[in-house]
């Protein structure tokens, strides 16, 4: 993992906090995948092993006590304002989403209080926590499970994690990988980014390495991105984060009757959750066949690794349509 990532992460945070972050170790920088900011509360810096907090002398503890820094409710003020740019109408419609992403592929998720509109979120005020989530790019993080599961060419792949496991940062070296010629042949990739995640863009330039021969659609609603995809890109290979409507579901079946292939993912802990997932039901009766990857709590670990074409599990949808896969291994 890279310093400078952590640092850019917190670049936009109050001069205090942002001060105590950047004289961090590099070991708790480089394990860094989220810090939450909460009014009156302790900074939290949460790493892929522990948990500390910043006492008020700058040091991180994994000791709560009456010694630690709480961000104050003008801290909290700045920092909203400089995530913003100052401009929180500007970013009005990714607020009312409850996040902003910042140059570099760092999300911010937001809490406050909705201002509500035709029954929609308008935006958030009273902002009361900021979760920053930090973009890492891991080269290679994906060869286990393009050797495994792509089985030297391109198939269709459903990645499924919890929270912060590491699907984006997969889907980045994936596409990478395979348009850099990792099967032989520069495949044409295309990224849909809706949140400007996978392959955030400014002023035009890719910030992250995902491969000569990938294109990145930023903003496009999936539904949107992958159509608009399909009619002027001509990819092999279209990437999605975070499938979840009908609407998105019904775009990945155009592309599937295109004869495009698609690495997907869904919010699920295990199989079992996988399965009765909405999305996933309606990804199968679009008559995906789908290669399903499981990862841990543990970001970019893959937990299980599921294949297509034996009977071991069975997933029955509400049309008596089945998928059936099984149990490859278990990578730990």
């Amino acid at each position: 993992m890279d310093v400078l990532n952590f640092d850019s992460a917190v670049s936009f945070l109050s001069e205090q906090i942002r001060k105590y972050l950047c004289c961090l170790n590099d070991k708790i920088k480089n394990n860094t995948y989220e810090i939450r900011l909460r009014t009156e509360k302790p900074v939290v810096i949460v790493t892929s092993d522990n948990t500390y907090f910043l006492d008020k002398s700058g040091r991180a503890t994994t000791i709560i006590s009456e010694n630690l820094y709480k961000v104050s409710c003008e801290e909290m003020k700045t920092c909203f304002n400089r995530l913003c740019n100052f401009s929180v109408y500007s970013h009005s419609e990714s607020i009312s989403q409850g996040f902003i992403t910042l140059n570099g592929g760092h999300r911010v998720g937001i809490t406050g209080t909705a201002v509500m509109q035709n029954m929609s979120v308008r935006t958030i005020r009273d902002i009361n926590s900021l979760n920053i989530r930090i973009a890492r790019e891991f080269i290679g993080c994906a060869d286990e499970i393009l050797k495994t599961v792509f089985s030297n060419r391109l198939l269709n792949v459903i990645i499924a994690g919890p929270p912060s496991s590491g699907k984006t940062t997969l889907l980045r070296d994936i596409a990478r990988q395979v348009s850099s010629g990792r099967f032989g042949i520069y495949h044409k990739v295309c990224i849909v980014d809706e949140r400007f995640e996978i392959s955030p863009v400014s002023d035009g330039i890719c910030c992250c390495d995902t491969g000569p021969n990938t294109d990145v659609l930023s903003g496009f609603k999936k539904s949107d991105g992958i159509m608009c995809a399909l009619r002027t890109l001509s990819p092999d290979l279209i990437i999605c984060d975070e499938i979840g409507t009908v609407e998105e579901c019904e775009a990945v079946k155009s592309g599937l009757n295109s004869g495009v292939n698609f690495v997907l993912t869904i919010h699920a802990s295990s199989i079992n959750e996988l399965k009765n997932k909405p999305q996933f039901i309606s990804l199968i009766q679009s008559g995906i066949n789908a290669n399903v990857v499981i990862l841990s709590k543990t970001p970019c670990i893959t937990d299980e690794i599921y294949l297509t074409g034996e009977k071991n599990v069975e997933v029955n949808s509400t049309d008596n349509i089945s998928y059936n896969f099984s149990a490859n291994r278990a990578i730990c």
